[in-house]
């Protein structure tokens, strides 16, 4: 039998109004009721009741929100309210998991949510299979699921930061990581002379170790090449900048 999610909630609700015992101590509690904003506000609430004594941990098996998970997982054409902050519990609690299934048949339905598509791009990153949802989805936030990248796989937040054309978050990520040749091919093939003055800029700490990458580049086509080497002559680079190896290299350009 199926439970309507607004039902689940509603009895989320009665639930927690019989969890007295759980409340921290010194914290005056809201009396809950079925009315206005309370299943909005159970949403927010019930995923969190495990935390409530002490720290969430994986382990952590609160039944109230299990019962709201399965009811959410089976009504897959329901409208959760207050989905952000369940989603946003779940994955405090490292169980966003079990809300896969729901997530999936979301967007096989054609659902355009950013909040479905980025909890969904969260799950394939953990599972080591983002490469094709970060590569078709349009609609997850690039900027929440880049960071999220950068922390687990950096070569994934390259590609959101490619795909989205991320100037800024894209050269502090490489910078960072000391991706420089990863940096120069996004450059060569934005053929943007105004990013290449911002990586060849004097004052880059990295500059040498963007010249290297740059000029190490194996590309036949000539409209990169000239690209680069306006690039590198509008920045004033001479050889008295460089080594004599590379300098030599820069030549050939």
């Amino acid at each position: 039998m199926l439970f309507h999610v607004r039902t689940v909630l509603q009895l989320c609700v009665a639930a927690l109004s019989a969890t007295a015992a759980l409340a921290i101590p010194g914290r005056v509690q809201r009396p809950l009721s079925v009315e206005g904003g309370a299943v909005q506000r159970a949403a927010r609430i019930v995923p969190g009741l495990a935390c409530v004594q002490s720290p969430c941990s994986p382990t952590d098996e609160p039944p109230v929100a299990d019962a709201l998970v399965e009811a959410i997982v089976q009504n897959v054409d329901a409208e959760l309210p207050g989905l952000p902050e369940v989603i946003a519990n779940l994955e405090l609690m490292r169980r966003l998991d079990v809300l896969k299934p729901w997530l999936e048949a979301r967007v096989e339905r054609g659902s355009t949510s950013v909040v479905v598509h980025t909890a969904l791009a969260k799950l394939y990153v953990d599972e080591s299979a983002a490469d094709q949802f970060i590569s078709t989805s349009n609609f997850y936030d690039t900027a929440q699921v880049g960071r999220y990248c950068e922390e687990r796989d950096p070569y994934l937040a390259v590609m959101v930061y490619r795909r989205a054309a991320m100037d800024d978050d894209f050269l502090r990520m490489t910078d960072a990581y000391s991706m420089f040749e990863t940096q120069t091919r996004y450059a060569l093939a934005r053929r943007d002379l105004n990013l290449w003055a911002r990586i060849l800029r004097h004052d880059n700490p990295h500059l040498k170790s963007v010249i290297a990458a740059a000029v190490g580049l194996d590309t036949s086509n000539e409209l990169d090449t000239m690209t680069m080497r306006t690039a590198f002559l509008r920045a004033g680079l001479d050889e008295s900048l460089f080594g004599a190896e590379l300098s030599s290299s820069f030549v050939k350009l």
